[in-house]
């Protein structure tokens, strides 16, 4: 079985467990929280982010290695990645406090000199894309600039990020923002295009958030349950199982 097979099967697998454990949940537990799992998942917001978020730091690692061994192509450099992340979540033509406080987390986890250049990052991220009122405009501007700290990198044998990682870390911060936008998937589906991603990779990481926020969901409503915890523990625990295995399959597809 091959690696998007074995990823497809284990989302499968996860969802359904997800379904089943809601399904056989006593009735007074079924009613809490129900309506918003069904509803959407951007509700979970930013604390959702770091429930799916991968162990960048793991990850940043054995590109570093990688890069420092002479064996990295195609790689995007720190600075680049995170204006890129950064214009990804200013597309909506507004950045707000919350916001910010993830970026500073993506920040910290990819590269340990980022409080050195982060007010400097920022500022220009800002002054890149200020002063555009028309969403059109401003669409194509984000466009540009993200094309431009791509072909950045591309020119530079700096890189250390992994292009699946970047492609993770926006499908993340997409969903997180509470609204998975068509402009958003227009981007991100562009960022994966431009860096040779295939498209496949990108549909199984949505599909891979997705199940995450749902099960995340689900186990949310277990433990709001006012059921004794011995009666709901073996479907929080294997909702955890789900989202662990979910998980490992992608950090492998990552480092693929």
């Amino acid at each position: 079985m091959g690696l998007f097979d074995s990823v497809r099967k284990q989302l499968g697998n996860a969802a359904e467990t997800a379904k089943k454990a809601a399904e056989n949940l006593p009735d007074s537990v079924k009613s809490i929280g129900t309506e918003s799992t069904l509803k959407g998942f951007g509700k979970i917001g930013g604390e959702a982010f770091q429930k799916f978020k991968t162990d960048s730091a793991d990850l940043y690692g054995k590109a570093r290695e990688s890069f420092q061994k002479k064996e990295a192509t195609g790689y995007i450099r720190e600075q680049d990645a995170l204006r890129i992340m950064y214009y990804l979540i200013a597309s909506d033509m507004s950045v707000d406090d919350e916001e910010i406080e993830m970026f500073d987390s993506i920040g910290r986890d990819m590269d340990p000199n980022y409080e050195t250049y982060r007010v400097q990052l920022i500022n220009k991220c800002n002054a890149d894309i200020g002063g555009i009122t028309d969403p059109d405009e401003f669409y194509d501007v984000v466009h540009e600039q993200i094309n431009s700290a791509i072909v950045n990198s591309q020119n530079s044998d700096e890189g250390s990020v992994l292009p699946a990682v970047l492609l993770w870390n926006l499908i993340s911060i997409a969903f997180a923002e509470n609204d998975y936008s068509a402009n958003e998937k227009r981007l991100i589906r562009s960022v994966a295009r431009t860096l040779g991603i295939d498209s496949a990779v990108q549909k199984e990481m949505e599909a891979a958030v997705q199940t995450m926020l749902a099960l995340t969901e689900e186990e949310k409503v277990l433990k709001a349950s006012d059921r004794k915890y011995a009666e709901v523990e073996p479907y929080i625990n294997e909702i955890a199982d789900r989202k662990q295995t979910i998980m490992y399959n992608m950090r492998a597809l990552m480092l693929d």
